[in-house]
Formats: structure tokens, C-alpha cells, sequence
């Protein structure tokens, strides 16, 4: 059941998960892209929203980061640092953030995870993408 896409590549399909995955590269590393079926027969209803995607990564790779920045920024400030722990500016909150993988949704909503480089003692930061393509929501997991 896998398929092999023009844009995407090889996208392979895990009938566990009911997903589509393939690489995408931002930052000059690789991340996963997956894409949700929903139950369906042949090419994933959410195919279109993930070559959107993948098609403007670096935009919307820099725009998850700006989003995490404005939600979470405070909160590690405030909350997540050591005792001598200087304040962390916006620039060095998004520099240890290393894209993970993307989740793409049937009715066009993704998520991006990122490793956290140590800014949240390991928790990963999932940033919400609307339908739309704008960022919604960041915070913090795992």
C-alpha cells in the first residue's frame, strides 16, 4: 500500500498507525513527515495539506519556531531555568530546536515536534498549525 508521490517521495504506509510517512529535510536534517489516512482506500485526504507543507518547510519550519517563541519563552524564563541560569533571549530559545517530525491531519491541521535542546529538560515541543497554515498554539510535552 505504499505510494511513491512526485513531490513527497516514497511514502510508506503503516497499517498499525493508519499513516503515511516519508523525510522531509529542514535545517539541513532530516525529519519525519507523516500523514493520518483516516481510514481511507489509496492516496491519503491529506496529501495536498502535506505538499503544502513540504513545499514551504523552511517558512513554516521558522514559523513553528517563532510560535514556540512567543507561547513558551516566558514560561522558560520564568519557570525552566537553573538557580544561576541566565535568561533566554528568542534567538537562543529557537537554536537548539531541532525539528523531529510533522504530523499532517486529514482536515488540514499539523503538528510539528521539536527536540527541546535541553530548554525543557528533555520535553518536546509541539507546535499547532491551523488548516490554514498559521501557527496556533506551542507548548510543551512528554
Amino acid at each position: 500500500m505504499d505510494i511513491d508521490h512526485s513531490i513527497l517521495g516514497h511514502l510508506e504506509y503503516d497499517d498499525r498507525l493508519d499513516m503515511y510517512s516519508t523525510k522531509v529535510v529542514f535545517d539541513g536534517q532530516l525529519a519525519d513527515l507523516r500523514l493520518h489516512n483516516g481510514g481511507a482506500l489509496g492516496e491519503p485526504p491529506s496529501i495536498l495539506h502535506a505538499v503544502r507543507i513540504a513545499s514551504n518547510i523552511d517558512q513554516l519550519g521558522l514559523a513553528a519556531k517563532e510560535c514556540a517563541v512567543i507561547d513558551l519563552l516566558e514560561l522558560k524564563n520564568q519557570d525552566w531555568r537553573e538557580e544561576d541560569e541566565a535568561e533566554v533571549t528568542g534567538d537562543e530559545f529557537k537554536r537548539p530546536m531541532r525539528l523531529e517530525g510533522i504530523i499532517v491531519y486529514t482536515n488540514g491541521r499539523a503538528e510539528f515536534f521539536y527536540l527541546d535542546g535541553d530548554l525543557f529538560w528533555g520535553h518536546c515541543i509541539l507546535v499547532q498549525m491551523d488548516a490554514g497554515g498559521r501557527f496556533d498554539n506551542a507548548h510543551i510535552a512528554g
